[in-house]
């Protein structure tokens, strides 16, 4: 049994989303958003190309940000005795997609 989990980043880029000069993997990201609404499109200099990933929001006091970007390219190892926000989870039948994402990324 594993005592940890492998999770993505998930950032907004202080509201601006990817579209920052800095942000040259735009290959690599891909918008979340609540899975109760439409996803907001992404900013044309975003460059991405991904279809967005849904979460399931678990705690209705936490809000995912129009200009919230997971990056599949990114894993952090995260132990399970740490305290982190549940803020929820990829929905199902999206668990596929962003696991061909994370694969195109990395490998």
């Amino acid at each position: 049994m594993l005592n940890y989990s492998l999770c993505f980043s998930i950032t907004t880029f202080g509201g601006k989303g990817a579209a920052g000069p800095n942000h040259s993997r735009s290959a690599d990201y891909v918008v979340l958003y609540n899975a109760n609404v439409e996803p907001a499109a992404p900013d044309e200099g975003e460059g991405i190309t991904k279809e967005p990933i849904p979460v399931i929001i678990e705690d209705e006091d936490q809000y995912i940000a129009p200009t919230a970007r997971l990056d599949c390219g990114r894993i952090y190892t995260v132990e399970d005795n740490l305290r982190v926000a549940k803020i929820g989870r990829v929905h199902p039948d999206s668990l596929d997609k962003l696991e061909e994402y994370y694969q195109q990324s990395v490998l």
